[in-house]
């Protein structure tokens, strides 16, 4: 192998070392960790999230007007991306099987996990 690819490939893995280590003190800073895909927060963690949870009146009272007027253009989006989900997901029940190209699981990318936060 060409010594200058050699020499990238070992600047790429102390990079990746040295991220590694970032990710974890960043992880201890901010006492969560990982357990398979969910994220899970140390006690102390989850009594800060609860104490400054608001309730939905109280959001409402406390929002800008403005946050009021794009409201029904924000929330709206959601018809057009729950269609174009449903497109995807018949297109691939239907021509992924024709072509012999395995079907993609959603669940592999789309992740919903706010419930797991306090």
């Amino acid at each position: 192998m060409n010594s200058r690819i050699r020499q990238i490939l070992d600047q790429m893995s102390a990079l990746e070392d040295e991220l590694q280590q970032a990710v974890q003190e960043q992880r201890s800073h901010l006492r969560y960790q990982f357990e398979g895909k969910r994220v899970v927060f140390e006690q102390a963690i989850k009594d800060a999230h609860r104490r400054v949870k608001q309730g939905v009146f109280r959001w409402f009272i406390s929002i800008r007007p403005q946050n009021f007027l794009t409201m029904p253009i924000i929330y709206g989006m959601a018809i057009p991306l729950l269609l174009f989900d449903l497109f995807v997901s018949v297109y691939q029940l239907i021509c992924f099987p024709v072509y012999g190209i395995a079907r993609v699981k959603r669940a592999k990318y789309f992740v919903l996990d706010h419930r797991h936060l306090a």
